[in-house]
């Protein structure tokens, strides 16, 4: 009897044992094992998007299914709005974006950027609705997990990135332009 109680006694301790080590020792792995893998919101390359850095490419789908890859655009310039629809300011954009493409479509469009808003993590079908209820024309593309968003850095909606021909970051903008204030920054990128 006293060798069957030692036996449990072992039992419980090593049980124990692997309990504690499973319970308070996964900090310590994962801290340590791990530790290259590990991000921070702070580490991310959230930071590295700045004015004159070139802008970071990337392939997402239209809220039509088209594949658009950023690269694309290459030698051109490029207006890339972040927004979302529950975001009063972000539709504000959008109309005052669509309003600015139908008035250059009468005029000569060389001299004009491409306009790519993204949309962050909606849902197809939210897209669609606000684009057909405003009747818009513009190029949107889904970022529904937000993995762009944050490649760029984008806390803030509407976030407004304004992308020279050679590819670099001239103007980040966050907010709602007024239609004279995007006329003034497309000027700034196309000439």
């Amino acid at each position: 009897m006293n060798q069957y109680i030692k036996t449990i006694i072992f039992v419980i301790i090593v049980i124990s044992c692997i309990f504690s080590i499973l319970y308070f020792g996964r900090e310590y792995i994962s801290s340590t094992l791990f530790q290259e893998t590990k991000v921070s919101p702070e580490s991310n390359i959230q930071g590295n998007v700045t004015i004159g850095s070139k802008a970071p490419y990337f392939s997402l789908q239209s809220y039509q299914g088209e594949n658009i890859n950023s690269s694309d655009t290459a030698d051109n310039p490029l207006v890339i709005t972040f927004w979302s629809t529950w975001n009063s300011e972000s539709i504000d954009q959008v109309k005052i974006f669509d309003d600015y493409q139908l008035g250059i479509s009468n005029k000569n469009k060389d001299m004009s950027a491409r306009i790519i808003l993204v949309n962050s993590q909606e849902s197809k079908e939210v897209v669609s609705n606000i684009m057909r209820r405003g009747n818009y024309d513009l190029e949107v593309l889904l970022d529904q997990n937000g993995e762009v968003s944050n490649l760029y850095g984008v806390h803030t909606l509407p976030t407004t990135f304004f992308i020279d021909r050679s590819g670099d970051i001239v103007e980040i903008f966050t907010g709602t332009m007024n239609k004279n204030e995007l006329i003034n920054k497309m000027e700034g990128i196309i000439f």
